[in-house]
């Protein structure tokens, strides 16, 4: 149930790169966009309802915190 787009999430990347890992403060000047695909890839969403309702499963972790974790595992400090 967190819909952002692509870009915004990248960023939202890269500022936790640079919260953890300061010596990448270059970490927003690496984004780049492709021409092979303008307009394309905008955001992405899933729809969870049918596993919510069906199986009553839902996320253990919200997704911020599970942002961090996966940032903090790929710069190695988890």
């Amino acid at each position: 149930n967190n819909v952002l787009r692509n870009i915004d999430l990248v960023n939202k990347i890269c500022d936790l790169v640079v919260e953890l890992s300061p010596e990448n403060s270059a970490a927003h000047s690496l984004i780049r966009f492709v021409t092979d695909r303008p307009g394309h890839d905008l955001r992405y969403a899933v729809d969870s309802s049918k596993i919510r309702t069906e199986l009553g499963c839902g996320p253990k972790i919200e997704f911020s915190a599970g942002l961090r974790d996966a940032v903090l595992w790929y710069l190695g400090k988890l």
